[in-house]
């Protein structure tokens, strides 16, 4: 193996770990925020409270990202070349994700998610602008469909309504 290729690799560790911790942070907060509020609705009556996806989500992005952080996660050997993704890519990633948690409660579940997905194709991705619009219409049926339909999950509402 090359200099270069093994510092290749140190960097998108050391960027796995970074990103890991900002992670970890995240779920840390989520849960601590949900802890705060006790005891937590977790479960209510015949089914799931409103605090039972939150409390899962947290609890699973605090664990992976701390396996992640550990350097636990294997990655498979198939060709490292085509698996390492450019440091500048994860960190747009991460101030997206970021975003999301912001604009959710402003915007609204059904639109911060569409326009997520949005961005994430454009920004990330760097697909055309008419295939991040068919993901974008794509998300909010589907949002629409299995979160507020089926599920009942009553998303937040935003600024305009929705």
């Amino acid at each position: 193996m090359s200099v270069a290729h093994e510092a290749a690799g140190g960097s998108a560790l050391l960027a796995d770990r970074v990103v890991g911790a900002i992670f970890a942070a995240i779920g840390a907060v989520s849960l601590g925020d949900l802890l705060w509020r006790w005891p937590p609705r977790v479960w209510e009556g015949t089914g799931p409270g409103p605090a039972f996806l939150p409390l899962v989500l947290a609890v699973l992005v605090l664990a992976l990202s701390l396996i992640l952080v550990a350097g636990r996660a294997k990655r498979e050997a198939v060709d490292e070349a085509d698996e390492q993704v450019p440091v500048g890519q994860t960190l747009r990633f991460v101030a997206l994700i970021v975003a999301l948690i912001v604009l959710f409660p402003w915007l609204g579940g059904l639109l911060a998610l569409g326009l997520f997905v949005f961005v994430e194709m454009l920004w990330i991705e760097r697909s055309r602008l008419i295939v991040a619009a068919i993901g974008f219409i794509v998300t909010l049926l589907a949002v629409e469909a299995i979160f507020i339909r089926v599920l009942a999950v009553p998303l937040p509402t935003g600024v305009l309504g929705f």
